[in-house]
């Protein structure tokens, strides 16, 4: 998603803050009905995850994602939303970890597969104003703040996770050069990106939502568990196993990999974008 709000301050960041309560207000007392507030909704923004490389590595007790994500899109700002456990710690640090998989597994990660290959040079980003968003009164004002349009079936999407019990992190990052060819997006790719969370079982992570830019996503992903796994991905063939060391620690590596369809392409009773009702 893209943010377009201009940069103001004083009265005029007043009024805005002013505008994006009174939508808020508006929408919580209708029950959430996203119908009622079109504005929110992306009319010309696309912008997608093309690909990712993760390493969910479960210790029995506790998991942590390593992750390696490319993205595409047209705009001058964009901010990466999803998901995570309440009391989960998000970082951005140094990890050796793809390095390992890499040389244990003797695999490339994203550069096996033939459709990674196929992409644009990625310039490199960097993830900025990182943020938590609590409830869904928090992540609709921030939107609306920012004028951060987004699809019906991601809001709707979002909204269902803060009755699990889980929190909605987001962060920001811009091109160094945005694209100027609305045929070509400008590609991305950004890396360091960690997430821990006390956990008895493995958990894989929801697939992408669909954006307006493509449908499918570019994936490579490694369990990294001290015994030997019999754990299967939900969305994802099994294509390498192997042993490694890494932090004085034996582990067992599966490998899983391949293109798979977004989530949520388009949400109940909606177009994919311009937020009509398709039976309207």
């Amino acid at each position: 998603m893209a943010s377009s709000r201009l940069s103001v301050e004083g009265p005029a960041f007043a009024q805005a803050v002013k505008h994006a309560t009174k939508l808020v207000d508006k929408l919580e007392i209708n029950n959430w009905d996203f119908a009622l507030a079109p504005e929110l909704y992306a009319k010309q923004s696309r912008a997608d995850v093309l690909a990712k490389e993760l390493v969910f590595v479960h210790d029995g007790r506790q998991q942590t994602i390593y992750g390696r994500l490319v993205t595409g899109g047209f705009g001058e700002t964009f901010n990466l939303m999803g998901p995570i456990h309440a009391n989960a710690e998000f970082r951005l640090r140094e990890t050796d970890i793809f390095d390992q998989v890499h040389r244990h597994t003797g695999t490339k990660g994203l550069s096996d597969l033939e459709e990674f290959r196929a992409l644009p040079p990625a310039q490199p980003v960097h993830l900025y104003n990182y943020t938590y968003f609590f409830t869904l009164r928090d992540l609709i004002f921030w939107h609306a703040l920012h004028n951060s349009g987004s699809y019906p079936s991601t809001l709707e999407h979002m909204a269902r996770n803060f009755p699990m019990g889980k929190v909605i992190q987001n962060s920001m990052y811009s091109p160094p050069k945005p694209s100027s060819d609305d045929s070509n997006p400008a590609i991305m790719t950004f890396d360091r990106l960690t997430v821990t969370f006390p956990t008895p079982h493995v958990e894989w992570m929801e697939q992408p939502l669909f954006g307006g830019l493509v449908k499918e996503t570019i994936q490579v992903e490694y369990l990294v568990t001290p015994d030997r796994s019999t754990a299967t991905h939900p969305y994802l063939p099994l294509v390498n196993e192997s042993a490694m060391e890494w932090k004085g620690s034996k582990w067992n590596v599966r490998v899983f990999s391949g293109v798979t369809p977004k989530d949520a392409q388009v949400g109940p009773g909606y177009l994919p974008e311009g937020g009509k009702r398709a039976d309207s």
